[in-house]
């Protein structure tokens, strides 16, 4: 649902951390029912640049542990 919406311009937002009875009583869904996560949908008010990647070399790490690097 969420690449689909997007190729018409739709934005999306997954979400998984809510109150399933505040959401059930809210939406009228049956008590016998699970809420596993909601979707918001709308129209982006903005496009957002795409976020700067790290190396592979920076994230993978062969036969040691990684220490850590600060940013």
């Amino acid at each position: 649902m969420v690449i689909a919406a997007w190729s018409l311009g739709i934005g999306s937002c997954w979400v998984g951390d809510f109150v399933e009875a505040e959401v059930k009583r809210m939406l009228d869904v049956p008590k016998d029912w699970r809420i596993i996560s909601l979707i918001s949908f709308g129209y982006p008010d903005e496009t957002p640049s795409n976020p700067t990647r790290k190396t592979l070399k920076e994230i993978v790490s062969y036969n040691e542990f990684a220490k850590s690097k600060a940013n």
